[in-house]
């Protein structure tokens, strides 16, 4: 009897212990797969908690910290959309480059609309100016200071070779997303307002010719 109850013991036993090991390893294990989904880039999938010990908790707080995640990051993409429409919108053309590798990481619709879409991580010389080589008027370097902190707006005014119009152009260094620092241009086409200008200026010579024959007649 002593062996048989010895033996039911220990059967008993290795059921607790594999059970306990279980409800153990199950909440790690599937804290584990969900931490790969998340490193293959998925937000969606949560831990499934049963037991509410201390396996338990930890995966209610891996929930909730991924629930938060999930939050700021929708948050974050409903920003960026809005800001995005927000440049689209602006009858300018506006492009965002690195200060040092000149690529370019950004271009609104207008930009878009006047040198094509297919133009991220090109540099914005070859691209804007049709150069093999950064322009000589390029504003990079009144940017920053010495310091590397951003100098604030230069403003400047000039005629586009790829277009043939004129543009007043506002450059300044901005932080991107990734903390560095970059060129932001947000550029105005004032080529009918030159026209309309060189037309007064025409009109008032001809009026002051007329003037000046009429003062001799």
């Amino acid at each position: 009897h002593n062996t048989v109850w010895g033996s039911v013991l220990l059967g008993f036993s290795i059921m607790v212990a594999l059970a306990l090991s279980y409800s153990i390893s199950k909440p790690i294990t599937s804290l584990a797969r969900v931490a790969q989904t998340i490193s293959d880039g998925s937000r969606d999938e949560l831990i499934e908690i049963k037991a509410r010990d201390e396996t338990g908790l930890l995966g209610h707080s891996f929930n909730t910290m991924m629930t938060n995640i999930k939050r700021a990051q929708t948050a974050l993409i409903d920003s960026n959309d809005r800001f995005v429409t927000v440049l689209d919108s602006v009858d300018a053309t506006i492009y965002v480059a690195d200060l040092e590798t000149y690529d370019i990481l950004f271009m609104n619709n207008s930009m878009k609309g006047v040198f094509g879409t297919d133009q991220l991580g090109r540099k914005c010389y070859e691209v804007f100016r049709g150069l093999d080589r950064p322009c000589p008027e390029c504003r990079n370097k009144e940017l920053l200071d010495s310091e590397g902190n951003a100098t604030g707006m230069v403003m400047w005014e000039d005629i586009n070779p790829t277009t043939g119009r004129w543009y007043m152009n506002y450059d300044r260094a901005i932080t991107w997303i990734d903390n560095r620092m970059v060129h932001l241009q947000i550029a105005v086409d004032t080529t009918l307002t030159r026209e309309l200008e060189d037309k007064r200026r025409q009109a008032e010579y001809q009026l002051r010719q007329s003037q000046k024959m009429e003062a001799i007649g």
